[in-house]
């Protein structure tokens, strides 16, 4: 037997480690996991912001201080709990600190039992509900005219800091470096923001990025923390800083971890795209699956690795509807407002020319139905890796 074929790559994804011959497979380097201390992280980020002081020096003495926290940044509850320590630690009184999650019990709990053990039992944890326009508070109208809403919690606060996973520009829902709005809006706005349609065509793209800025701009944020991606769902680094100051550190920090990805010129005939994390989103689920298609050929094949056991929506299950052509079931999907309606547009933007197999939780019949394949063994992943040619594994998908 020749050796060659004797080698395995290994495909981390969420607690799962597949194998497959690594003949003629190119894989794409991020930046590694590594033992970064994340109280020291936070210390320097926070203690010297880029373009903008001390962020203790924002912060007068009896201010509410609201944590916006993007609910996929990496290894969050740690994280969001090194920040609240340090602006207790340099004034902030805990009982005046409240820390904003969108809806997910199961992190809040995890959060307060991490904040008990810090000391910090009297920080506030609420729960975003998109859906619920008691919680939401008018700020303005944009420039169309329309109303923005957003978490009442946080445009009550004195001062509001974002904490979000840095996204590379070329992420389908990337719109800009604090990524408050339209995340902490009511439904109807979050449906406009995630409408496939806009974010893929430049002009409508460009005109959510200001309406986001715009609200950012309205709630006076003046400084946010930026978490950048490593390898299985852990931290590069944490930074700090203005909205332009911030941004232009993270892209380049992003650029610089995933280099090779500027030097991929010929698509290839399979992508394997691996999403981190046990509990993944539909929406990274999205963004992997547009990352992998930027590099696979028309006609290729994509496979999704994840753990993924987020129920499938309303949004998705039109993708299961027989008697419904493409046109008609975009039309649908551009009046929607649910958390799977991006992850719905871009598999039908994506399976009319790709074959798309899916590894997850999820029970196979109704994966199935959504027009996808399914895998659910590492010797089913060889077997598809065997059939092709030109072979590239994208890890940490989720973050293009």
């Amino acid at each position: 037997m020749d050796p060659l074929s004797q080698v395995v790559l290994s495909l981390p994804f969420g607690s799962q480690q597949w194998t497959i011959p690594s003949e003629g497979v190119i894989t794409i380097a991020i930046a590694e996991a590594t033992s970064i201390d994340l109280s020291t992280a936070v210390d320097h980020a926070l203690s010297a912001p880029i373009d903008f002081a001390s962020v203790d020096q924002a912060i007068v003495q009896g201010d509410s201080v609201a944590l916006a926290v993007d609910p996929e940044t990496p290894c969050l509850v740690p994280v969001v709990g090194a920040i609240s320590r340090w602006l207790v630690e340099h004034g902030t009184e805990p009982q005046n600190l409240c820390i904003v999650l969108v809806r997910d019990e199961g992190v809040a709990q995890a959060l307060s039992e991490h904040l008990d053990r810090l000391g910090l039992k009297d920080v506030t944890i609420c729960l975003h509900d998109a859906n619920d326009p008691e919680t939401h508070s008018y700020v303005a109208a944009n420039d169309e005219a329309e109303p923005v809403y957003v978490n009442r919690r946080l445009v009550d606060a004195d001062v509001i800091i974002p904490v979000s996973c840095a996204r590379s520009k070329h992420a389908v829902d990337y719109l800009g470096a604090f990524g408050i709005f339209p995340l902490f809006s009511n439904r109807e706005t979050r449906g406009q923001f995630h409408c496939y349609g806009r974010l893929v065509q430049p002009t409508g793209h460009d005109k959510l990025l200001h309406q986001a800025d715009q609200v950012a701009w309205y709630l006076g944020l003046l400084v946010g923390v930026q978490v950048i991606p490593a390898a299985d769902d852990h931290v590069a680094g944490i930074l700090c800083g203005s909205m332009t100051g911030v941004e232009r550190a993270a892209q380049a920090k992003l650029l610089e971890s995933r280099q090779q990805y500027e030097s991929l010129t010929n698509p290839v005939d399979l992508v394997i795209a691996l999403v981190d994390g046990s509990d993944p989103s539909w929406t990274g689920v999205a963004r992997a699956l547009q990352a992998a298609k930027r590099f696979c050929c028309q006609g290729g094949t994509i496979v999704l690795c994840t753990q993924l056991h987020q129920p499938i929506g309303a949004s998705l299950r039109r993708l299961s509807d027989a008697h419904s052509s493409r046109p008609q079931i975009e039309k649908r999907l551009s009046r929607d407002a649910g958390d799977d309606t991006l992850a719905a547009s871009v598999i039908l933007n994506t399976i009319s020319d790709h074959h798309i197999y899916l590894v997850s939780e999820l029970r196979p019949a109704a994966v199935e139905e959504l027009g996808l394949g399914v895998l659910d063994s590492a010797a089913q992943l060889a077997g598809v890796v065997q059939q092709h040619t030109q072979k590239l594994v994208l890890p940490s998908a989720q973050h293009p």
